[in-house]
């Protein structure tokens, strides 16, 4: 087995397949921040530092009973085909050397998600894991949407008492097409098919974002 192949199926899936989290805890402020890579991960992160220069990075899973789940617990989604070309201009055509050494890199959108299509979505790489698995699947005090993230950052500064005027812009893509312009029918079917889990409990559609039902909504007025 080549080294890109080897690397290729440590990125496609997890041996340990208990859940695993990427959290931000501020005990200063009495929050846990759930990151969801490709979801405004580093604007956010950029924002909390400003308020907390010292937090704490960890991943795993808390414990039942870990002074954690008495902190605001919470995370931002975002429409899972949206998602998925932004991960694919960022990481897969774009200039960084995230999947160099991997089949990955360089891949045209069809093909990129015909080979995540046989990945295990729950225990993949970040990038492209499900959100689902990304977020406790319960006990979160609020989930915001990166499609009106201004707005829901509000919400959660508004909770916290601290300011969030001038949320910073980090890694973004200004110039791309809206995310429809990647997909084939067929290819927005199969995406649909990968991350329903994500499209029902976000509340999402290839449309962009379902009008009632889903965690966000019901999470917002919190």
């Amino acid at each position: 087995m080549t080294t890109a192949s080897a690397t290729a199926r440590k990125l496609a899936r997890r041996v340990d397949r208990r859940p695993r989290y990427n959290y931000t805890v501020s005990r200063a402020h009495g929050f846990v921040y759930y990151r969801v890579a490709k979801v405004a991960t580093r604007s956010i992160s950029a924002w909390l530092r400003e308020l907390d220069p010292e937090p704490v990075y960890l991943t795993g899973r808390p414990a039942p009973f870990d002074p954690l789940h008495r902190l605001f617990r919470f995370g931002f989604v975002r429409n899972p085909w949206d998602r998925l070309v932004s991960c694919w201009l960022d990481k897969v055509i774009g200039p960084t050397d995230y999947w160099r050494d991997t089949p990955l890199k360089g891949l045209p959108f069809d093909a990129f998600v015909h080979q995540i299509a046989t990945w295990d979505l729950d225990t993949c790489d970040r990038h492209v894991r499900r959100q689902a698995a990304l977020l406790p699947p319960k006990g979160l005090d609020f989930v915001g949407r990166f499609e009106h993230l201004d707005a829901d950052v509000a919400r959660v500064a508004d909770r916290l008492g601290l300011p969030a005027s001038g949320l910073p812009r980090r890694n973004t893509s200004s110039d791309r097409q809206s995310y429809h312009a990647y997909y084939t029918p067929e290819l927005a079917d199969l995406v649909g098919r990968l991350y329903a889990v994500d499209a029902s409990r976000f509340g999402y559609t290839f449309g962009g974002i379902a009008t009632e039902g889903s965690e966000t909504d019901s999470t917002r007025g919190a």
